[in-house]
């Protein structure tokens, strides 16, 4: 077939000894369902509850149930009194908000009663979670297991964002303009992207492409993005239409009960989706940032130099395409729009300069305004970066005047370059049938690019932070622009809250504690507009603890006279840190987990403890250096290894056992106080800016805290230590870091002691 024969003028030197495997799948292709690989297989259950009983959540879940005789698993009544919970909520649409403990079986507690009413009542049932990890855990590990629980007649689907599938049609368009002088390795991967579309049971979803072989490959990242489906190829003309995966999951997703979706999704549901107005959200305590993101928009560098290759490109290029196609030219010149197309080119020809004119002028002057003569992108391992929003009255003028002046000029591009190219729109009708979609789809493109930049060239929407941030790292720069709500409560409100019949809101971290001591969930509940939901709608808070034994399991340590860290001059505090991670990480052979807060203290302690740990045969796995997933399967496997990250390793990392004994936290991870929707949020700059502090920086940064301590202890044998090293916390907010804590913190030793305690509590392997 046309699909083979294209396989071995992909295929180059180290890679072309892959030709046979290649060919054997094509003999096979026909008639060889290629599986996908899933979870390790989980116990099922041997008894099983028909969904239409009554009791059938107490058959499961109560204290001689079904999940009580199974093995591995036993009665917790922590997960009975919430599957009671979230049954209720849904038979009853109301909306609760449900923090469940670590260790309190919270994936089951709401996918049981989900599935029962789902199936029960013929209704779907959306499950939505903020990362990606979580929603395939679910799907491959937990709902098999519930399926088993209800006499195997449950269905699911993980229905995605489109830009998570893989576009037929861009794979073919890339490897039809294929250019000789690509990479072997780049070759590869588009083989194997190819290759992956003909599998039956292939789901075309780009997270099934392992971290290894997107990032093997030079343009690994660039190839990736290149194929996704981004709409603009959507539609009966396309003629793969039929063999779509992204069609092919919302196919999957009509008859499904539970759905399986991230966040960002439930925020803005397409209309092309299964109509569902029961959810329940896992992670909730990251609806804010999700709705901030859904609400908001965002456009970088990478955006603008996309369009460039859109537009410019010598072979992919909507200005080469349309010169290699007689019948667009023929439209062109029957419409007497060949000058008007000339005109577009000879503009379009000017955007890369205007782009990196834009990109240095920014830079230059941020680096101007910090004293700075010029930025040196020759310099390696430089780390430089800004965030300004255009109208805090703090920034320079000049810094602003000229950024604004940069982006003024891009912004008139966009406005003449459209005033031409829309007389070509008129005329694209006349087009062949994919040129003619695509010019719309560029349209579209460039319209809202447009609007975007005169939206921020005035900061337009109130209630809008505008703001730029810049960065330098390894001799690369970047720009990205952001429009971002500061208030997302009423946009819930409009978008989600009066859409629902029914909702559960949970997350193992939701209450942070109050002046005197007492976990609540108000923070969490006034930032996402909860009390903007009708009262007869609202639920009653229910907090489950953890069942874990903290008191025998856990160690919470804040060693005594920790220098306090200079953001300007970081080194001598890490310098103290490192000597006494590097002091546990000996103590237990590695199983450490290290939180930081920024990205350049990672970095550079990460280099340092490299080098100490070298000669112990402790492996340093650092962020950057794979997938997060990678590195967390790594260390599971590894036990002798430690493994350093920041704010994504803080939550969703899950090591039980014996692999992780040591968690070690930098400092509290309060909200960078230079982000300009921080500052706007917590009233920087006015009188309110200490009651933002304590009202809103300070519970963040504690929901945050809870979630980096709660990596430790993932099981009732785990057991270990929390080394907080923060130096001493101030008077104003010390109880309520120590509340943080599931044990005391001990906070009277000095490093020499605190080891000392640590050593005759778990002591090492042969003492």
């Amino acid at each position: 077939s046309e699909f083979w024969s294209q396989i071995p003028s992909l295929l180059q030197p180290p890679h072309s000894n892959w030709l046979f495997l290649f060919r054997k799948l094509a003999g096979y292709a026909d008639t060889v369902t290629v599986r996908r690989a899933t979870e390790p297989k989980t116990a099922e259950p041997t008894l099983s509850v028909s969904p239409t009983e009554p009791d059938a959540i107490d058959k499961i879940f109560c204290p001689d149930g079904i999940l009580a005789d199974m093995p591995g698993m036993h009665f917790r009544p922590e997960q009975y009194t919430m599957a009671r919970h979230v049954g209720d909520t849904l038979a009853t649409e109301r909306i609760q908000v449900i923090e469940a403990g670590t260790g309190s079986g919270k994936s089951l507690a709401y996918l049981v009663p989900a599935a029962i009413y789902a199936i029960r009542s013929q209704t779907p049932v959306a499950v939505s979670t903020e990362t990606r990890n979580l929603q395939h855990q679910l799907a491959n590990h937990e709902l098999p297991r519930v399926r088993g629980l209800l006499s195997d007649t449950l269905r699911w689907a993980v229905l995605k964002g489109r830009e998570n599938y893989i576009c037929h049609y861009r794979v073919a368009e890339r490897i039809r303009n294929i250019d000789l002088s690509d990479m072997p390795e780049d070759r590869f991967l588009l083989a194997v992207l190819h290759a992956a579309l003909l599998h039956p049971d292939a789901t075309g979803d780009l997270d099934h492409f392992s971290y290894r072989i997107r990032n093997n490959a030079p343009q690994g990242s660039v190839i990736i993005a290149s194929v996704r489906n981004t709409g603009k190829h959507c539609g009966p003309h396309c003629r793969y239409e039929s063999q779509c995966p992204y069609n092919r999951s919302l196919a999957a997703a009509q008859n499904a009960h539970i759905l399986v979706v991230n966040h960002a999704l439930s925020l803005r549901w397409p209309t092309a989706y299964p109509d569902v107005s029961r959810f329940i959200f896992d992670e909730a305590h990251n609806l804010e940032d999700a709705a901030t993101s859904v609400f908001g928009e965002t456009h970088s560098f990478f955006t603008f130099k996309t369009l460039e290759t859109e537009l410019l490109h010598s072979k992919n290029g909507w200005f080469a395409r349309m010169k290699r196609s007689s019948k667009s030219m023929a439209a062109l010149n029957n419409n007497a729009l060949s000058d008007t197309f000339q005109q577009a080119e000879t503009l379009a020809d000017t955007y890369t300069s205007l782009l990196y004119t834009t990109l240095q002028t920014i830079g230059n002057r941020i680096a101007a305004e910090r004293h700075w003569k010029t930025i040196n992108t020759d310099t390696k391992d430089t780390v430089f970066r800004e965030a300004f929003a255009i109208d805090d009255p703090n920034i320079s003028r000049r810094l602003i005047n000229r950024t604004l002046d940069v982006l003024g000029n891009l912004s008139r591009f966009f406005t003449t370059f459209l005033k031409l190219f829309t007389r070509i729109l008129d005329a694209s009708a006349d087009f062949s049938g994919e040129l003619n979609h695509d010019t719309h789809a560029l349209f579209e493109t460039l319209t809202k690019i447009r609007d975007f930049l005169k939206r921020f060239l005035v900061a337009q929407r109130k209630g809008y932070v505008y703001s730029v941030h810049y960065e330098l790292k390894d001799s690369f720069s970047k720009f990205e622009l952001y429009e971002q709500p500061v208030n997302v409560s009423y946009l819930l409100q409009k978008h989600l809250w009066s859409n629902l019949n029914a909702a559960v809101l949970t997350s193992a971290t939701i209450t942070t504690s109050s002046f005197s001591n007492e976990p609540s969930a108000r923070f969490f509940k006034n930032r996402i507009g909860y009390f903007l939901i009708h009262p007869d709608k609202q639920k009653a808070d229910c907090i489950i603890s953890s069942p874990f034994n903290y008191r025998r399991q856990m160690l919470a340590i804040q060693p005594a006279g920790l220098s306090e860290m200079d953001s300007t001059n970081p080194k001598p505090a890490l310098l103290e840190r490192r000597d006494i991670i590097a002091d546990i990480c000996r103590h237990f052979g590695g199983r450490t987990l290290v939180l930081m807060v920024a990205s350049t203290r990672q970095a550079i302690l990460g280099n340092w403890l490299e080098t100490d740990l070298e000669p112990d045969r402790i492996l340093l796995l650092k962020q950057g250096h794979g997938s997060r997933e990678a590195l967390v399967r790594r260390m599971r496997r590894d036990q002798n290894t430690v493994l350093i990250g920041v704010k994504s390793f803080w939550e969703g990392v899950d090591i039980p056992g014996d692999a992780l004994r040591v968690v070690t936290i930098e400092k509290i991870p309060f909200p960078h106080l230079n982000d300009p929707l921080i500052k706007a949020r917590s009233g920087h700059g006015t009188n309110h800016s200490w009651n933002g502090f304590i009202y809103y920086k300070l519970p963040l940064a504690l929901i945050a805290l809870r979630q980096g301590i709660g990596r430790l202890i993932r099981s009732e044998t785990d057991s270990g230590v929390v080394l907080f090293l923060s130096h001493a916390l101030k008077p104003t907010y010390r109880q309520r870091v120590e509340a943080a804590f599931p044990v005391r913190l001990m906070t009277e030793h000095h490093w020499p002691e605190a080891l000392e305690l640590i050593r005759n509590r778990f002591p090492a392997k042969g003492e």
